[in-house]
């Protein structure tokens, strides 16, 4: 796969920056010939665009927008919010029907302003974002909680035992204990973790069920969202989405809500995927390794991989990217960067270079 703009070849490079001196860092990259921009912006509100294009003129853009519910939306409706096994809550659920239909009329609407607006020119397509990072990664994954225990969760996990057994005495047999479809529980987190490495049998099968019905509240949401984007920016606008990071997450693997890459690679309506470089092994003594699936992703569903390449020079300031830079010389952060983009180049994928502090 490979990125065209208005028919011709566009190098598939793209550079994003979340703070620091944005007209610095946009006229640096000017001046390198970088044409490719993703950043920060929302459907509505014109300050990020024309910081960019005030630097760079002939930028092309595909902003990052997030779709997670604001702290209103969440106060006012917590049945829609991930409950976690602790008690508390956190933003929107990704099994909660209201939230998605609220945001796929959102993305809708917005991306056909994008592909109508003052700004219609330069727009790729967009980049959409929820979940921890923004990275579509279950809430609570990385700070020891888990979820998803809400309503909202609860009402989609018996819908989909429905589908997957159809009735009560179906449901028992495969259990191994009466359970009644309309009263099935979530597993809790003690089971869940009982049940690692996966054991196999009866007494196991509710866990193996949960885990292969936790991803899907965010594939569906990736696709519907997905779809959404069409409908409004039209069939060449990008839309892609973090997901997949099956190489990087070892034993957290199956609370991700990442284990449904099959389903959105298939999706007609993606047309990219995203993760950052590998983070393990980033020394120059290491290597360069994709997250995901790439070999699948690019040439058997002819998504392009568009890799976020955050790797720390030693400019970065040590005290906030502590355990994340690893070089202290401009001669080992050239090392690193060269390695890194001939990762990419080999591969046939796309890249943006995230100055995450502006200045790296």
């Amino acid at each position: 796969p490979r990125l065209f703009v208005n028919g011709e070849q566009e190098l598939g490079y793209a550079f994003l920056m979340h703070t620091g001196d944005f007209d610095r860092q946009y006229g640096l990259m000017r001046d390198a010939g970088v044409r490719v921009f993703t950043l920060g912006a929302g459907f509505d509100g014109d300050e990020p665009y024309l910081r960019l294009l005030r630097q760079q003129p002939e930028a092309l853009m595909f902003p990052r927008i997030g779709v997670t519910a604001d702290p209103a939306w969440q106060k006012a409706n917590p049945d829609e919010c991930v409950l976690f096994d602790d008690g508390s809550r956190g933003p929107q659920s990704m099994f909660s029907e209201k939230w998605l239909d609220e945001q796929c009329e959102r993305v809708e609407a917005g991306c056909r302003r994008l592909r109508t607006g003052p700004y219609a020119d330069h727009i790729l397509g967009v980049h959409l974002c929820s979940g921890v990072s923004a990275e579509w990664q279950s809430w609570g994954l990385w700070s020891d909680r888990r979820g998803d225990f809400s309503p909202a969760a609860l009402r989609a996990w018996r819908l989909y035992l429905t589908d997957r057994y159809g009735t009560d005495q179906a449901l028992t047999a495969a259990w191994g204990r009466q359970v009644a479809l309309a009263q099935a529980p979530l597993p809790t987190r003690a089971e869940r973790e009982a049940a690692a490495p996966p054991r196999r049998g009866r007494d196991w099968q509710h866990v193996q069920d949960f885990y292969d019905f936790y991803w899907r509240g965010t594939t569906r949401a990736l696709t519907r969202l997905a779809a959404a984007a069409k409908r409004g920016g039209g069939r060449d606008f990008l839309v892609g989405f973090f997901y997949g990071y099956a190489i990087q997450y070892g034993g957290k693997m199956q609370e991700s809500q990442h284990l449904g890459m099959g389903s959105v690679m298939a999706c007609p309506d993606i047309d990219f995927f995203s993760a950052p470089a590998q983070y393990s092994l980033r020394k120059i003594t290491g290597t360069s390794t994709f997250m995901s699936f790439t070999e699948s992703i690019q040439r058997v569903h002819g998504k392009l991989w568009w890799e976020e390449s955050d790797l720390r020079t030693h400019l970065a300031n040590a005290k906030t990217q502590a355990g994340l830079r690893t070089v202290e010389t401009p001669w080992e952060s050239c090392q690193l960067l060269e390695r890194e983009f001939a990762q990419v180049w080999t591969r046939g994928s796309a890249l943006w270079w995230f100055d995450m502090e502006g200045g790296w």
